[in-house]
């Protein structure tokens, strides 16, 4: 006699391999999600002038001076794993936030690996009446006029030269009206490392903006070029076309900062070879 299959056994037996699989898969998302960290950085409009002077840009020289209506950041991530851009957020008043980006990219920044922080109001590129715009810039501290439209918006002149009256009107035309980033304007970039990341908190950006002459308030410098970091040229800055500036971030005070790479994430009060290397000033501060 043929004995009659069990189908209770065997289903029993289904159910606790669907157990068991159901248990192993979120024991592995947990164990993934376990490395993911989420993290952030914040840096001030003071914070973008203070590390480009330091890498030998200042925003103005004997002869011109710049104006920044866009800043691109991102972390500067080590170890074996990637991040992920989460959102990003600014207290300036007239400036927006796409995060990530989206848009523009040039190694090594990308569209997805960077939060680009822009003048909503619009920028000097091309021949387009924007008013007003607010750049990041290190005089004048008030506010100048800049570039000349007619009642359709078409460019005229440079100021000085021929300026219409301030701020730009639909029917009669007018004058760009730049004003100065407060230093304390707040930048703020999140993030999420995932699974093998490293990050000290080394963060870099570049710029993109307009060059003038040198001017003030009183008496307008005239504009020169637009230059936009990573992508392209015309008055651009020092370092500016490919990593850009890289803020200060050391030095190490712990062996455990060294370690997992840590060490290349230093660059103060110098790059370090290797992780022995990083160990060694951590010990004798040489």
């Amino acid at each position: 006699m043929i004995a009659a299959p069990n189908f209770a056994a065997k289903e029993g037996q289904e159910m606790r391999s669907r157990a068991l699989i159901a248990v192993v898969t979120a024991m592995l998302i947990a164990g993934l999600v376990g490395h993911l960290e989420a993290a952030s950085f914040s840096f001030t409009a003071s914070d973008v002038k203070t590390v480009m002077s330091a890498a030998g840009a200042p925003l103005s020289d004997a002869t011109y001076q710049w104006g920044l209506w866009a800043v691109r950041a991102m972390p500067v991530v080590g170890g074996s794993g990637l991040y992920t851009i989460d959102s990003g957020a600014t207290t300036q008043i007239g400036w927006g936030v796409s995060a990530p980006n989206g848009i523009f990219g040039a190694a090594p920044y990308t569209a997805s690996n960077h939060v680009w922080f822009w003048d909503a109001s619009g920028s000097e590129a091309g021949s387009t009446a924007s008013n007003p715009l607010y750049m990041i810039m290190d005089q004048p501290e008030g506010a100048f006029e800049s570039y000349t439209f007619d009642g359709d918006g078409a460019f005229v002149d440079s100021c000085p030269g021929t300026c219409l009256s301030s701020g730009y009107d639909d029917g009669f035309g007018g004058t760009n009206y730049v004003t100065a980033v407060g230093n304390s304007s707040l930048f703020t970039v999140n993030f999420t490392l995932g699974a093998g990341a490293t990050w000290a908190g080394v963060w870099q950006f570049v710029v993109d903006g307009s060059k003038y002459t040198l001017g003030s308030e009183e008496t307008p410098g005239v504009w020169v070029a637009n230059f936009f970091g990573g992508y392209g040229g015309g008055g651009g800055l020092l370092d500016n076309m490919v990593e850009g500036y890289v803020a200060s971030i050391g030095p190490p005070t712990t062996k455990d900062q060294c370690k997992n790479n840590g060490w290349r994430t230093f660059n103060y009060p110098r790059q370090f070879k290797n992780q022995g290397d990083c160990i060694q000033f951590v010990n004798t501060g040489k």
